[in-house]
């Protein structure tokens, strides 16, 4: 089935039917939230150890590394 959502719809329905999605599969125990402060984004950890930490490695994964490393450091 394919839905088409018009006007300010366009994203609000969107996100809306992709959220029911995942209310709806096998994945909602893999969802995560990033863990920085200033980051709240969500993420479905798809890793097989379910190990993933951060929504992305380029950004708060190594922000958090640094910090980390710096703490060492000190």
């Amino acid at each position: 089935m394919s839905l088409h959502f018009l006007g300010a719809n366009r994203i609000t329905g969107a996100i809306a039917w992709s959220a029911l999605d995942l209310l709806r599969g096998d994945e909602l125990s893999r969802l995560k939230q990033c863990p920085p402060h200033d980051c709240r984004w969500l993420f479905i950890d798809r890793t097989k150890n379910g190990s993933r930490r951060w929504c992305e490695m380029n950004s708060c994964g190594n922000r958090a590394k640094k910090q980390s490393h710096r703490k060492m450091a000190d």
